[in-house]
């Protein structure tokens, strides 16, 4: 597939430039990653779309724990990383791997407490998204917690 081979070389690009030189904007890496990754589910490759999200969401929990909470709390970066563990969470939950999706959600819950607090109307969303996915993956006991 054409945009499969696309994909897989702008990744590894990102990913090489990513190792060696760490330049260049840490979302847009892991986007390239994304993309793969969603052209591998049109084709419902889950063994390879795992591999891949395994591998970059590791590279975002080395990130996010060097970024300094100042930075961390700025809106934009807040917004986009909360973009992204939601992301993870959908892909995850997309491969039927609901426990890594669930770890992701949190992650994205952590970070959005983190800035406004538990009883933020911010989190508030967070426990909706939980007891949606909860819903969805047939977790009634956990959805109405």
């Amino acid at each position: 597939n054409s945009a499969t081979r696309k994909a897989k070389s702008l990744f590894a690009l990102s990913l090489e430039d990513y190792r060696t030189h760490q330049t260049g904007d840490f979302f847009d890496f892991l986007a390239d990653g994304f993309l793969l990754v969603k052209t591998f589910h049109v084709q419902e490759k889950l063994k390879d779309i795992r591999i891949i999200l395994l591998e970059l969401q590791e590279y975002l929990l080395i990130y996010q724990d060097q970024l300094p909470k100042n930075q961390l709390y700025e809106p934009k970066f807040l917004n986009t990383l909360c973009s992204m563990w939601g992301t993870f969470g959908s892909f995850f939950n997309c491969i039927g791997e609901s426990k890594k999706a669930e770890r992701c959600y949190y992650s994205y819950a952590k970070v959005v407490e983190g800035k406004f607090g538990e009883e933020s109307a911010e989190m508030s969303n967070c426990y909706f998204m939980l007891g949606l996915f909860y819903l969805e993956v047939r977790l009634l006991k956990k959805a109405l917690v």
